[in-house]
């Protein structure tokens, strides 16, 4: 069973994060990410907050193949909701997966380890 945890730490290093869903407020600068991260051989799901920036610099250091769909379903699905709050899984993608390896996360900066 994994372990549910919300923070928005000042610096935490994840061998492995996996965005699974996208949650927009309106009005907001950024996302709430729910995601599956490893660090070590602990497997928990995790609540993170990142502001647009962040989010670039993410989808960047991904290489997500469907970048520029994603793009679109946050300007459709997001921006242009007529919801105060809305949010898309990333599987109505299709089968992609949104993952990052050996990284850190800061508030200012997501940083690539070598």
């Amino acid at each position: 069973m994994k372990k549910i945890i919300f923070t928005q730490d000042s610096t935490q290093h994840y061998d492995s994060l996996q965005v699974n869903e996208i949650i927009y407020e309106r009005g907001d600068n950024g996302f709430l990410l729910r995601c599956d991260a490893q660090i070590g051989n602990l497997s928990i799901e995790k609540l993170i907050c990142v502001d647009f920036n962040q989010w670039n610099e993410l989808i960047g250091k991904s290489l997500f193949e469907k970048a520029h769909l994603l793009n679109e379903f946050i300007s459709e699905k997001l921006f242009n909701s007529p919801y105060p709050v809305s949010s898309f899984e990333i599987s109505s993608l299709g089968k992609v997966a949104l993952r990052i390896k050996n990284f850190i996360f800061s508030h200012s900066a997501l940083e690539l380890r070598a």
